[in-house]
């Protein structure tokens, strides 16, 4: 396209409106090699829709000013025009938000797709369990400016959607890693207990827990050497089941032929007016369930990927090898 070399917007100097792409497209195949360039399209579809304001990020800036090719094109097709608006990129630690490094991903077969959970598009973040609310929560909180890029904790975003459930999830107890513990004394049958499905909301009504013969804890909430910063269980040590009222002491450890702990036994005591300085997740044994339990880790090993790692590390000495 002719660009106007006159301009004061050096966007306007050597506009391209079509690309040659020999690649396949989802609709037309392999017929059509020829496609509109984001310039010449963007500003036709938002006039065609109706669109009322046409918000980009400040890259674009250029392009929809006043001066812009958004509004030249605009004025000699004779269309209706758009208010535009730009402001920020946003960036997330630990992951990537461009299209193009998300395509990379995806094509290249890093992650499974698009939904990809450990992706933060809307498919990935709706697969991983994350509501409009949530994102909606998030957005609002992080704000709009027009201040350069911002990169933002991925705590700020997990935090919004753990508001979200702790104020609307039903309460279950799960365990990852079993250890069994046998109850030796303290209880001569199950015992039934009543527990809120969430604590803040007494109309979410209740559910029956059962405190059996033998239990299972997280293997990660027992040691085998106590220590004054460690509010687990360990040989002779006092911990809180929660939800049911009583105390759990570990009275004794099982071992298997590899000299690895398998199990413990342990004896109970109605909580009454103690204090202890833990409580442990269990489930019963016999009325549990199995279920699949998906675990996601941050995509990338580095806190901000789109910076290149440092050629050369504080203090001199050789370059640190990439990070994935």
């Amino acid at each position: 396209m002719k660009g106007v070399l006159s301009s004061d917007n050096p966007a306007m100097w050597d506009t391209v409106f079509y690309r040659i792409k020999f690649a396949e497209h989802p609709h037309a195949g392999s017929k059509w090699c020829i496609y509109p360039t984001y310039d010449y399209t963007h500003c036709i579809v938002d006039s065609l829709e109706n669109i009322t304001h046409s918000l980009c990020t400040l890259e674009f800036e250029s392009r929809q000013a006043a001066d812009g090719p958004y509004y030249w094109l605009l004025h000699h097709l004779g269309l209706y025009k758009p208010v535009t608006w730009e402001y920020s990129r946003l960036n997330i630690t630990y992951n990537v938000l461009s299209k193009r490094k998300l395509n990379k991903l995806v094509m290249g077969g890093f992650v499974e797709g698009w939904d990809d959970p450990r992706l933060l598009t809307l498919d990935g973040l709706k697969r991983r369990g994350y509501t409009s609310a949530a994102i909606n929560a998030f957005c609002e909180q992080i704000g709009v400016t027009r201040s350069g890029t911002v990169t933002t904790q991925t705590h700020v975003l997990e935090n919004c959607i753990r508001r979200e459930l702790d104020a609307s999830a039903p309460r279950i107890f799960a365990v990852l890693k079993p250890l069994p513990v046998d109850i030796t004394a303290g209880l001569d049958k199950d015992m039934s207990i009543s527990v809120p499905n969430l604590p803040a909301d007494p109309s979410k009504g209740e559910r029956t827990i059962v405190l059996s013969k033998r239990i299972l804890i997280s293997s990660e909430d027992f040691r085998e050497e106590d220590h004054p910063d460690y509010y687990g269980l360990a040989p002779g040590k006092e911990v809180g089941l929660l939800g049911s009222g009583m105390i759990l002491k570990c009275t004794g450890v099982r071992r298997d032929a590899a000299g690895k702990v398998s199990g413990l036994e342990g004896a109970v005591r109605p909580r009454g007016a103690d204090k202890p300085k833990g409580s442990l997740q269990w489930i019963s044994e016999a009325h549990s369930v199995q279920a699949q339990v998906r675990l996601y880790s941050p995509l990338f090993l580095c806190e901000n990927p789109n910076s290149p790692p440092p050629t050369k590390p504080p203090g001199g000495g050789a370059p640190p090898a990439p990070t994935p």
